[in-house]
């Protein structure tokens, strides 16, 4: 087994966590510019009016939003991934309460398993990780869980 990704030192990182990142305050020019990129018009992230009128009371920020605007405090901060070609293979979104403009929200991830698969184009380890968001007041307002697929180099 001597060219499996799966080394003592890999393994070591089960278990290990980020830490709080740096706190992201949620602006809705960062919004707006986030919902045309993805081409999401739904009103529920600009139009106070009909947002009003949802659950969530206020506008909100698009589900995937955290993922991609999140400076630090994900699983892009652990140095197993970073020199690495690497896809992300699935997330899960669990929303636990709604986060509107004004929000500052930090994140801390936790390595909850690596594990190695070998296929036709060679071994590849998956790194599942949970991502916990808080806002400003220290609620979870959403829990995100990833499987990163590190390629053979």
């Amino acid at each position: 087994m001597g060219d499996s990704l799966l080394t003592e030192e890999v393994k070591s990182y089960i278990g290990r966590e980020t830490g709080p990142g740096e706190p992201l305050v949620i602006e809705q020019g960062a919004i707006r510019k986030f919902i045309e990129a993805v081409e999401d018009e739904n009103p529920i992230f600009y139009d106070a009016e009909y947002a009003k009128e949802t659950w969530y009371g206020d506008v909100t920020i698009p589900p995937l939003f955290l993922l991609t605007n999140m400076k630090s405090g994900t699983a892009l901060d652990f140095d197993i991934l970073l020199k690495a070609r690497r896809t992300r293979g699935e997330d899960e979104v669990e929303i636990l309460e709604p986060v509107r403009v004004g929000d500052t929200i930090s994140a801390n991830t936790k390595i909850v398993d690596i594990y190695e698969k070998k296929g036709k184009s060679g071994s590849m380890m998956f790194i599942l990780s949970e991502t916990v968001y808080k806002n400003q007041f220290g609620r979870t307002v959403m829990i995100s869980r990833a499987n990163i697929i590190k390629h053979a180099v």
